[in-house]
């Protein structure tokens, strides 16, 4: 009996931890496939009420999906890379932004 109540117990604590760090599948996702880097993808949706300080401020979050091919010269990758993104759009008030990407050598 003790030991059936502590599987049980157990099985309880595993059951909520697993439910806790389930993610559900985005709805309304849009994808964008790249014509000049094969298999390079962006996957994003409409955002809401993560920046809404100014009105008509749009903002998109997803994913830059670039696969092991186009990684070739990135030490040590050997793999996919999916990268996290948040974009929020420029206001009319607000000067623009540069943004610049380089390599380090």
């Amino acid at each position: 009996m003790r030991a059936s109540l502590l599987t049980l117990a157990t099985a309880s604590i595993l059951g909520t931890t697993a439910a806790q760090n389930y993610v559900p599948t985005p709805q309304g996702l849009k994808t964008v496939i790249s014509k000049n880097y094969p298999g390079a993808s962006i996957s994003y949706k409409a955002t809401k009420g993560l920046c809404e300080t100014t009105p008509g401020v749009k903002s998109y979050s997803g994913y830059v999906h670039l696969p092991e091919t186009l990684l070739a010269d990135v030490p040590a990758a050997g793999y996919n890379a999916s990268i996290f993104f948040w974009y929020f759009g420029m206001s009319r008030t607000q000067s623009p932004m540069v943004v610049e990407a380089q390599d380090q050598i």
